[in-house]
């Protein structure tokens, strides 16, 4: 019994705090009207009615918020996939998938882009985002069905995050109603970096050949 009682009070710690979900809407409603760089904690704390301590016990900076709101893009990516198509190329599965990132990002683009604008303002932000980044690009990966876990999947995630922070860029540009500027560099990078991969396979069969 106690066993149980130990397992639910762990359970419990790790739950997020009820107040959340509301600190990260209240912030999207003020990112609304004075775009992210408008938003602070004190602002927050009197839009959903809590002490400002409540609020920086949960999210201590609204960098962290703006992190809540990028996890949710991946949990909204990987919500729509339901299997891995093998009748698919692993580019063409990957680039299904970035295309539902950016077709994400783009049902809130105002939002994303007046985030990505502040953090690009202070490099210090980028930074610290970075394992952010390169964990949401292992993500992606794996739903493609592509391998992460070895040190040549490990290389992968960090070039493609590499990659990613290219093609938002672009995004960050493309004002056509269908994606297309951002469509074409998905497909541009990735066929540079699936030319990239034979390359390296290639060199190291070469290897263990003129080991034999």
């Amino acid at each position: 019994m106690a066993a149980k009682k130990a397992t639910k009070g762990k359970a419990a710690r790790k739950s997020k705090p009820p107040i959340a979900d509301g600190i990260v809407d209240a912030s999207v409603e003020i990112a609304a009207e004075k775009g992210w760089h408008g938003v602070s904690l004190a602002e927050v704390a009197d839009a959903i009615g809590e002490p400002l301590g409540a609020i920086v016990a949960v999210y201590p900076t609204t960098d962290r918020i703006a992190s809540v709101l990028f996890h949710r893009i991946d949990q909204r990516v990987l919500s729509q996939v339901q299997s891995v198509d093998v009748s698919e190329t692993p580019k063409d599965r990957l680039f299904e998938i970035l295309m539902m990132r950016f077709d994400a990002l783009q049902e809130q683009r105002t939002l994303y882009v007046s985030i990505i604008h502040h953090m690009r303002q202070r490099p210090a932000a980028l930074i610290l985002r970075a394992p952010a980044v390169a964990h949401s690009m292992a993500l992606m990966l794996i739903a493609s069905g592509i391998e992460v876990t070895s040190l040549f999947g490990m290389a992968r995630t960090h070039i493609l995050a590499v990659a990613y922070g290219a093609l938002l860029r672009t995004w960050l540009k493309d004002d056509s109603l269908d994606m297309s500027q951002t469509m074409s560099a998905v497909d541009k990078i990735l066929n540079g970096l699936e030319s990239a991969q034979r390359m390296v396979c290639r060199s190291r069969s070469g290897e263990k050949g003129g080991e034999d």
